[in-house]
């Protein structure tokens, strides 16, 4: 067991110094009932809940012959929430006039027990959910209230759900509680896939049928910004554009959506508004419900706009003979503006001032002065983009769509898989990630090198590496080929959980949430180097702080547009709060009895995350809740002695590891700070 670190920020004085935990509702057959998962709704600070929201959908255009708009109510809703259980409890729709209501009731463990609907346009509807150990569960539909109804076992395995029905049989096929595929009708001789792709977040970006390919963006709020429909047996398509006003929580309070399809172009179609009137458990209430107000006109009006500067780019191209083509975007010739290079039998173009990457496949194959769409290619194109041949050699672009002819680097990394690559006239190498197993003509990003360097961390765990405790599933210490040591929680050999890894030849020790792979974490990652720096950071939520020993400088992390800078944190002159801003910003605090503190605060409260340092050699890394310890944290005693893992209100809770100074030790889960076993 390898001690823990610091040397806290006594820089002060001298100078100016969302996990994925279950498989989605919606994949599972459930209603659509949770505050958050379902809804998105998001959570003020202090636990402010949304516990009703209005809704009012419209058709809203021009009349014929004039500007005047006719507007159209076309469904309105009231969602009403349970507050403390963070699900809906009553939801009414009413649509061309009639009025459906879906009632909702859970079990004494929160879970949803039985769902029922009245009034419906096709009758009552009810649904019983019965739960079994082991993560299985009964769903049984009905339609009338009593009767036996229609009843659909799910059976947890290894690789997901496996559904049983009078009607349907399906399996649920998910990787680290993302759905992967769900086969349909498994014990037919021709069952259907649906197949899933996530974002790093975990929210489906493209969703794969037979018949029908779906894809999905989002914006920085998490709300879909864009969706598009193919029909793979005609190739019509449909697609929506979305903009949105937000209220102060991040909640959105008036949606517009344009409408796009294949088959009515050059028939213009209206964006369409949505209204939201929000109470929150404070009493707050934002939003409107009124879509003639004045406020929301002007609102419409913005959006609009918007709308008409965020119109979907759609690209397409003709082929003139064997080497030459028209590239056009929305219709117009932008062949000037494109890089291109060909991937086999396919045609790459690259879209210099969008910087989009598109594919015209079977560009050699297709027929000369003929329109054909070109695929965007949906993937970070920060570092340049990459293809493998089939005997092996690549085709490697910048990010700027130009093809490095000739390289003075092609070498494996110490993984015998990943290959180093540097162009002629480039000044650093890119990295070529899993290069042995890629597939043949498909285009993969390439990778920053010196991040790689700084992230290269062990990808599997074998009984020769393994140290102490269980290397599969439970807590474990463990190094990889490069000396890079593990202290982290296992599932079935990937880590989940809090986790502390120390790179070897660096010193630098990173302290984070691990979410089923060493490169994906949640929350907060602090990092450090005896007698180099601490930092903190969190990319999701955009705060980052630090301070460098060798400068003396304590500096927050600015985000503006995605432009991140540095703001050195000047000295107050007070001899409480010493840098910063100790109420409700990055600060470091020293307290009467000769503690400090350099993290995040709120109303004057440490809140969020930071490093608390006692006078008498104690010392906590981790997240704050209104001062108390919340959420994972590493609490270090001056013996040596150390708990790593969760808390709840300042007490062990969940999983966690706690050390004596003795190098005994007791690691699994924690209840109100006392050890349940592994």
């Amino acid at each position: 067991m390898k001690r823990f670190f610091i040397l806290f920020l006594l820089f002060a004085i001298s100078s100016s110094a969302q996990k994925t935990t279950k498989i989605r509702n919606i994949d599972l057959g459930f209603p659509l009932h949770e505050i958050e998962e379902d809804y998105e709704l998001k959570i003020g600070k202090g636990d402010i809940i949304p516990i009703l929201i209005n809704k009012k959908q419209y058709d809203q255009r021009t009349k014929r012959g004039s500007n005047q708009l006719s507007t159209e109510l076309k469904v309105e809703s009231s969602a009403t929430f349970d507050k403390n259980l963070r699900k809906i409890k009553v939801l009414k729709v009413t649509n061309s006039g009639t009025t459906t209501t879906y009632n909702f009731q859970y079990d004494s463990k929160g879970r949803l027990k039985k769902y029922w609907s009245k009034g419906g346009r096709y009758g009552d509807t009810y649904e019983n959910y019965n739960y079994q150990g082991n993560a299985n569960f009964t769903r049984t539909k009905s339609f009338k209230e009593g009767d036996g109804g229609i009843k659909y076992i799910y059976t947890k395995t290894d690789y997901g759900y496996l559904v049983g029905g009078d009607d349907i049989k399906k399996k649920i096929i998910a990787e680290n509680n993302l759905v992967k595929k769900i086969i349909h009708g498994y014990d037919r001789n021709q069952p259907s896939e649906t197949l899933y792709f996530h974002n790093e977040s975990g929210k489906v970006i493209k969703r794969e049928t037979g018949y029908t390919t779906l894809i999905n963006q989002y914006n920085s709020k998490g709300d879909l910004k864009f969706f598009k429909e193919t029909n793979k047996r005609n190739g019509n398509t449909t697609s929506r554009t979305y903009v949105y006003k937000y209220d102060k929580y991040g909640n959105w309070i008036i949606q517009m959506n344009l409408l796009d399809m294949s088959i009515a172009r050059g028939i213009p179609s209206f964006p369409n508004p949505t209204i939201r009137k929000i109470t929150y458990s404070n009493g707050e209430t934002t939003g409107f419900d009124d879509i003639t107000n004045l406020e929301v006109v002007n609102h419409l009006k913005e959006l609009r706009n918007q709308l008409k500067n965020t119109e979907p780019k759609t690209a397409s191209w003709k082929r003139l003979d064997q080497n030459r083509f028209n590239f056009y975007i929305n219709g117009k010739v932008v062949s000037k503006e494109v890089n291109s290079g060909f991937m086999w039998l396919s045609l790459l173009v690259f879209h210099k001032p969008s910087k989009t990457l598109f594919i015209c496949e079977d560009y050699a194959k297709k027929p000369s002065n003929q329109f054909h769409e070109a695929q965007k290619i949906n993937i970070n194109l920060k570092e340049g983009y990459w293809y493998k041949n089939k005997d092996g050699s690549v085709a490697v672009f910048t990010n700027e769509g130009t093809y490095l002819e000739e390289n003075i680097l092609f070498t494996y990394a110490p993984n015998n898989n990943d290959v180093y690559y540097q162009g002629k006239n480039e000044k650093s190498p890119v990295v070529l990630l899993d290069y042995k197993n890629v597939e043949i003509h498909k285009v993969y990003a390439t990778h920053n090198y010196e991040e790689y360097l700084s992230n290269k961390i062990v990808n599997k765990v074998t009984k020769s590496n393994c140290l102490i405790g269980d290397c599969e599933n439970g807590y474990a210490e463990f190094k990889d080929s490069d000396g890079v040591r593990f202290e982290v929680f296992l599932q079935n050999g990937k880590p989940y959980g809090p986790g502390l890894l120390y790179k070897n030849g660096t010193d630098e020790v990173i302290f984070t949430t691990f979410e089923g792979s060493y490169t994906k974490t949640s929350g907060f990652v602090y990092s450090f180097i005896e007698g180099r720096y601490t930092n903190f950071k969190d990319d999701q939520k955009k705060i980052a702080f630090s301070n460098d020993l060798k400068t003396g400088e304590t500096v927050k992390i600015i985000y503006n547009n995605n432009n991140p800078y540095k703001k050195v944190l000047s000295n107050n002159g007070n001899n409480s709060c010493m840098l910063g801003d100790c109420y409700s910003d990055i600060g470091v605090k020293k307290y009467d009895n000769k503690v400090y503190y350099f993290g995040m605060f709120s109303n004057g409260k440490r809140h969020g995350f930071g490093h608390l340092k006692f006078n008498n050699g104690d010392f906590y890394i981790g997240n704050f809740y209104h001062g108390e310890f919340h959420g994972i944290g590493k609490y270090t005693w001056k013996s040596g002695a150390y708990y790593m893992g969760e808390y709840k209100y300042g007490k062990y809770h969940g999983k966690g590891v706690l050390f004596n100074s003795d190098n005994s030790h007791k690691a699994g889960t924690w209840k109100d700070g006392n050890y349940l076993g592994k």
